[in-house]
């Protein structure tokens, strides 16, 4: 089986994504219908690495 998988950048979801891949950050900001910048997640992922 083949599955399409779509990093979410913005606030816009690929209909024939199958998969989502996104910060909880970005999943809020889609559910609210608010845009996040794309820098946002890249400040998550250097917090973590920094523990």
């Amino acid at each position: 089986m083949e599955y399409f998988v779509q990093h979410l950048q913005s606030k816009q979801v690929d209909t024939s994504a199958h998969v989502a891949i996104c910060t909880i950050q970005r999943m809020f900001r889609v559910l609210k219908g608010s845009e996040l910048p794309e820098q946002a997640d890249e400040e998550s992922t250097e917090r973590i690495e920094q523990m």
